[in-house]
């Protein structure tokens, strides 16, 4: 029984026991055992982790043809302009690599390619670095970005982005409050269903209204 058939089937066992409350707790911890018998496996059986092993190697090089892709494209629709800013020439491919891989995992999750556990962790770790990508280094580089050009020191420009960076994180935890975005168990302040939650809401809100404002102009 592999990773998610150990998930599913104690998720259901623990739901025909308990109410709402002890679903949802005893799901996380279903989860994190899971996760854990998956490093185990990966330890102790060669044959298992060789073939993760196989499967992390053909995901990072197609992660990697995604990259210099868009980092070809980026370089081709600018190639007019004086845009040379490195950073962000990788900030975008890196954002548009990890955004084709996700695609491609689902995908592979319907024609069922490479082991499922190795499916999980290239998901989850795609998950954890482009949250980190669109919360912290985006909108960190966008302020420094901004106030360089209002500075003359290097450490001014430095104090001044976390000053900046520091009120665009508490307004962006903040706008989420009046939305039901996370109910029934309670998570870190710093927990991925915190950020990705937000960034959902909040991309969706923002496509809404670019669409609205396009059909009406």
């Amino acid at each position: 029984m592999d990773l998610y058939e150990e998930v599913v089937t104690y998720n259901a066992s623990v739901g025909m026991a308990g109410g709402n409350g002890t679903v949802a707790s005893s799901g996380e911890v279903a989860i994190g055992l899971a996760m854990e018998k998956a490093l185990e496996e990966m330890i102790y059986y060669p044959a298992h982790s060789s073939r993760i092993f196989m499967d992390a190697l053909l995901v990072g090089a197609t992660l990697a043809c995604f990259f210099a892709f868009a980092w070809l494209f980026f370089k081709r629709i600018f190639e007019d302009y004086e845009v040379r800013n490195v950073a962000g020439q990788a900030l975008f491919s890196l954002v548009f690599a990890l955004s084709c891989n996700m695609f491609e995992l689902i995908i592979f999750e319907i024609l069922d390619i490479l082991d499922r556990n190795s499916r999980w962790w290239n998901w989850k770790i795609d998950l954890y670095v482009m949250m980190a990508l669109l919360i912290v280094f985006i909108p960190f580089y966008m302020a420094y970005l901004f106030l360089s050009n209002y500075t003359q020191y290097e450490s001014q420009t430095l104090a001044l982005s976390t000053m900046l960076y520091g009120m665009f994180l508490a307004l962006f935890y903040k706008i989420g409050e009046p939305f039901p975005i996370i109910t029934g168990r309670p998570h870190a302040w710093l927990a991925l269903e915190h950020g990705l939650s937000r960034v959902g809401v909040i991309g969706v809100s923002t496509f809404g209204v670019l669409s609205g404002v396009g059909a009406v102009y």
